[in-house]
């Protein structure tokens, strides 16, 4: 029996080691190894604690894919936005939408700037920039 206190755990052969996080609608934290930029990113993937993740899976796939497309949009979206910030921007994590196609889906990509400790956020429809968010 699992206690109402203790996390639901999993791991999955794309998202890594994941941790359920309840509240809301619910959704997992995992690591995920981002091919484009060959690093590690933090990914919060929507699903319910029981969720198979084909759906995610597609979608982050098709981010890979599409990543040389859609990184010049929000880069661009940041200088327009942020015209006196610095470049260096280092991606730190994604959101993962449940959904059948990356055309339809809303999702987010956050970048970091290590040398001004800047974080943006991207929010996303499809390859499209909807907005930028600012944080320090």
């Amino acid at each position: 029996m699992v206690s109402r206190f203790e996390r639901i755990r999993r791991n999955d052969p794309v998202f890594g080691r994941m941790t359920f996080m309840k509240g809301g609608r619910g959704y997992w934290e995992g690591t995920a190894h981002f091919i484009p930029t060959n690093s590690k990113v933090e990914v919060m993937v929507d699903g319910a604690s029981d969720d198979s993740f084909s759906e995610q899976h597609e979608i982050f796939d098709k981010i890979s894919q599409t990543w040389p497309e859609i990184v010049p949009k929000i880069m661009d979206a940041i200088a327009f936005a942020f015209p006196d910030h610095s470049r260096g921007f280092i991606i730190s994590s994604l959101s993962i939408p449940k959904s059948r196609c990356l055309e339809d889906a809303e999702w987010d990509v956050m970048f970091e700037t290590p040398s001004t400790g800047y974080f943006y956020t991207a929010v996303m429809k499809g390859a499209e920039v909807l907005r930028i968010d600012w944080d320090s």
